[in-house]
């Protein structure tokens, strides 16, 4: 490579600074002067940053020493009144220095130079400077296209290759003033060239970047500081010089600009940054970033190419943060670029979302129907349009007597946009969503879709010919094979319609008439006395059982029901009856059913479903069962159905009977609770007899499944010490008329805050156990020989505790546990991943010896094997009083919970003292992941146990609690 000049050759740089001095009176000090602007010599200015041409340097780089040197340049032109600053001992040669780095690479004409600024004023802090950026001017080749008069260099020009941003602000075409402090002269010393360019690139100074960190990195609280205490300030250039065959060509100038604004003297004399306005800082955006990570464009041929540009475009902008919102102050946001089919204008189609800072916000736009003719890196070029000021008049008095463009304030940036080189892959195939049938006008149903090739950012929507889309919200990739989201459906037309999966790549998917968006019934109870109800949306039911009939006399549509001032009474289902609370007429709460009196909810019904209700149940009734073989009040009742379905529903009751139930099956087949919530259950009977509560019970059932529940502040409330005790359950599971239950799927179940406050005493002659409290029991399964299934995983039992009456009288306080089971037997048995804590006697002293605390305990006998079966990844610790020593068992039962049949398994944990896996007592609760040496060493670290998580761990939360 060889150079234009021969021995050594010298690369000449002319330097522009221009700083904001105005209102710099106080000559005495310092000797700083206010500037001559004009002929007219005004020396205020109005509101707004000002900037101004505030001096030049000649500069030369010796590419072969890889050495530069400054000198100042003064022309007759200049008269600027700031003689002191421009000589001795205040000399500009310091102001701006150039150290050109090892790095550079002189043959291929790319520079890496070092630069270093300092302020001119030193110490004096009024004029503590803002967003200084020093811009590299040179010739440009590219013409934009949404502004023809706007001219930048492209890759074979003299461009900076690391610009922080770019600018149009003293270019040499139009601020063309010449011989004034806003003219752009380089002075009798400086080369002839005058660079074309009307926007050129810049590197920004500020006190809180260093020498290479990227300017996103900016600390944006401190606005682009730079101080004149230090007041020196460095940055790194890498500067690519236009090449003509093998010279370069020397053909730049330099500029220094600053912005600034008087300060509030009571801040006087530091005055730190927020003694300044925000007019001190620069008015147009200071900062864009662009993000294009997920993008889909890709080429590999003429014919094979496609996808999307998805741009993340993040403009920051102080007066836009101060004011709250960085929208209002952009008018404008265009992109242009070869790749494009034209000038893209962001801001008609962009989604507008929160930035990094308070200071920025982020438009996200897709740009489809691109230019592709390759693969690789592309660079594109983007406008932001400045509200107010819009305009590049100087914001001094006397700025509207100088040359400046015509076009608006605006900033500039570039970003590179990455085409692939590939296909992004075989597109996703969607083979079923489930549910596969949906309501309109009502909160997003949770579906799951499944197929293949399903990758992780896929999304999915529902389309249909004529019809504007429904895109599924809250996606989560599950694996290649599944998503799961929300579909709202709010004004969606009955009917099928296809199922989309669009992965990242831009790839789809579509699975034609998978999803039935279905008629339904509409129930409104505030809609009580039109005469023209006939459940359509304009004349709904006003009751519940209403809408179940004219459901069942005609096609089976969906019953939905809306929240009304006056709450439901009780209903009886049909065979096929769907009844959904969903508030489809602007309703606020639950739609809400009370019960003060028995009812049978289903009888021998087929294919119901309960959905999204709150039962608000006071049971003060009693009724003879003699399934049960005594008097009992009970909420919902279901009798020998098939396929009943209890799902997101909210439970809260008061017994004031003996004996309660509040949601109970009897003789039926395949029932499911699942999504629910059962809190504030009391039972608060006085009568002295044996009392029972029982929050799920199911006798003789095939195929329960309870799953996703949440079970909390459940007990007795009145104090009683009669002659009989108590027994409690939360979910009871057993035999009823010689039919044994099958099939019984408990999991992912939180149960807490269970508790017997009656301090009910047995006389001591009668040894039977009082008081007895389990959370789940599966009793009366006398052998193994039922077939079917036993599984029980993914529970939390949490702060169980009856009371101890401080007595003489023995406290005979029965088995208190987590769960409790007969023999059980079964063709798959599985029990892992559950948690039972704090099971305790609230108040001492006790005579110990009487009461029996158990974890889980099996009384008799697992078939098949082995024997004690395990409990995998689970733990049960605090299973005793709150006095009880460590280590030692004062109880009748194991008070470490592990008894008969059940055993500590891979992974588990138990006595594991003073944790509480409840610590959070709303709805969905949080999980507790215990670090414990015997946990940890059950594969892969256990995973969290308990409700929400580990092996076969699939927690929900209730989505409408």
């Amino acid at each position: 490579m060889r150079f234009r000049t021969p021995g050594h050759p010298v690369l000449f740089i002319s330097i522009i600074l221009t700083a904001v001095i105005l209102g710099c009176s106080g000559s005495g000090n310092n000797g700083i002067v206010t500037p001559d602007l004009n002929p007219g010599n005004a020396s205020t200015h109005s509101a707004g940053s000002a900037k101004i041409l505030w001096g030049m340097w000649h500069v030369t780089i010796d590419p072969v020493t890889m050495t530069a040197e400054a000198t100042p340049l003064r022309t007759a032109d200049f008269t600027a009144n700031i003689t002191n600053f421009m000589q001795p001992p205040s000399s500009p040669t310091n102001m701006v220095s150039f150290i050109v780095d090892g790095s550079s690479d002189p043959g291929m004409g790319y520079f890496v130079v070092d630069v270093t600024l300092r302020h001119p004023f030193p110490g004096v802090n009024k004029y503590n400077g803002f967003d200084v950026r020093g811009a590299l001017f040179s010739d440009g080749s590219i013409t934009g296209v949404h502004d023809p008069s706007v001219l930048w260099q492209g890759p074979d020009d003299t461009h900076l290759v690391n610009a922080d941003g770019y600018t149009r602000w003293w270019n040499w075409p139009e601020f063309t003033s010449y011989g004034s402090i806003f003219g752009a002269n380089g002075g009798a010393l400086a080369p002839p060239n005058q660079p074309t360019s009307t926007v050129n690139g810049y590197k920004y100074f500020a006190d809180d970047l260093d020498l290479e960190e990227a300017m996103v990195d900016l600390d944006h609280g401190m606005r682009g500081f730079f101080t004149t205490t230090p007041g020196i300030n460095q940055r790194r250039y890498e500067i690519q010089f236009k090449m003509a065959g093998s010279d370069i060509v020397y053909d730049f100038n330099y500029a220094i600009d600053a912005s600034w604004d008087e300060p509030d003297p009571g801040y006087a004399p530091d005055y730190p940054v927020e003694a300044f306005s925000m007019n001190a800082n620069c008015q147009e955006a200071y900062l864009v970033d662009v993000n294009d990570d997920q993008s889909t464009a890709w080429y590999v041929s003429g014919t094979e190419n496609g996808g999307d540009l998805v741009l993340g475009i993040e403009v920051y902008d102080w007066q836009g943060g101060a004011n709250g919102y960085v929208p209002a102050e952009v008018a404008g946001l265009y992109v242009e670029g070869d790749i494009l089919s034209g000038v893209v204008d962001v801001l008609s189609s962009a989604v507008i979302l929160p930035g990094s800072s308070v200071n920025s916000s982020i438009y996200e736009v897709t740009i489809g129907s691109l230019n592709l003719t390759g693969s690789g890196e592309f660079e594109l070029f983007g406008t932001v349009e400045n509200t107010a000021p819009n305009t590049y008049e100087p914001q001094v008095a006397g700025g509207s007597g100088f040359n400046f463009p015509s076009e608006p304030l605006a900033a500039f940036f570039t970003c590179i946009v990455t085409v692939h080189d590939v296909s992004p892959g075989d597109p996703p195939e969607v083979t079923s969503i489930d549910p596969n049938f949906g309501l309109p006008d009502c909160t997003p149903d949770f579906v799951t879709v499944y197929g293949s090739n399903f990758e992780s950012g896929a999304t999915f929507r529902l389309e249909r010919d004529g019809f504007a889309d429904f895109d599924a919200e809250n996606v989560v990739w599950v694996d290649e094979f599944t998503l799961e989201g929300d579909l709202p459906l709010a004004g969606a037309e009955s009917g099928l319609w296809d199922v989309m999966v669009e992965n990242p790549t831009g790839l789809t998917g579509t699975l034609e008439d998978a999803f039935d968006v279905l008629d339904a019934i509409y129930v409104d109870g505030d809609n009580a006395g039109d005469p023209s109800m006939d459940g359509t949306m304009a004349h709904p039911y006003d009751t519940i059982q209403g809408g179940i009939d004219a459901a069942y006399s005609s096609n089976d549509e969906p019953v939905i029901i809306d929240q009304s001032a006056v709450p439901y009474d009780p209903f009886s289902l049909r065979n096929n009856s769907h009844v959904i609370g969903c508030n489809w007429n602007d309703g606020v709460g639950w739609p809400t059913v009370e019960q003060d009196a028995h009812n049978q909810y289903g009888n021998n019904v087929s294919n119901v479903t309960i959905e999204g209700l709150f039962f608000d149940l006071f049971m003060d009734y009693e009724i003879y069962d003699s399934g049960l073989g005594g008097n009992y009040a009970i909420g919902l009742y279901f009798q020998q159905g098939d396929g009943i379905t209890i799902t997101g529903c909210k439970f809260s009751a008061e017994v004031t009977r003996i004996r309660g139930i509040v949601v109970r099956f009897s003789r039926s087949l395949n029932v499911e609770i699942s999504y629910c919530y059962f809190n504030e259950i009391y039972q608060e009977a006085i009568e002295t007899n044996w009392r029972v509560l029982y929050v799920i019970q199911c006798g003789g059932t095939n195929g329960v499944e309870i799953n996703h529940c949440e079970f909390h502040d459940i007990g007795y409330d009145v104090w009683d010490a009669g002659a009989y005790g108590t027994g409690l359950y939360i979910i009871r599971v057993g035999y009823e008329s010689s039919t044994p239950p099958h099939n019984v799927d408990l999991h992912n179940l939180l149960i807490y805050d269970v508790y017997n406050a009656t301090d009910c005493i047995r006389p001591s002659p009668n040894p039977d156990p009082q008081n007895a409290v389990s959370c789940i029991s599966l009793s009366n399964i006398n052998s193994w020989d039922w077939v079917g299934d036993f599984k029980l995983y993914n529970i939390t039992i949490d702060d169980i505790r009856h009371a101890d009456t401080p007595s003489t009288t023995t406290v005979n306080a029965g088995h208190v546990n987590g769960g409790y089971f007969g023999m059980v037997g079964g063709d798959d048995i599985v029990m892992k991943n559950n948690i039972v804590s704090n099971i305790i006697g609230t108040d001492d002293p006790v005579i110990y010896g009487n009461t029996s605390y158990y974890g889980w305990w099996i009384d008799g006998y697992v078939q098949p094997g082995p024997s004690p079966y395990p409990m995998d990844y689970s733990a049960v610790y605090n299973v005793c009083w709150p006095d009880l020593p460590p280590n030692e068992n004062w109880s009748s039962g194991w008070y470490n919970g592990w008894c008969n049949q059940v055993m500590a398994g891979t992974g588990c944990i138990y006595n594991y003292q003073n944790v509480d896996p409840q610590y959070s007592t709303t709805p969905g609760a949080t999980f507790y992941h215990p670090q414990n040496t015997q946990y940890s060493t059950g594969g892969d670290d256990g995973g969290e146990m308990g409700a929400f998580g580990g092996p076969e761990g699939d927690w929900l939360p209730p989505s409408q609690l």
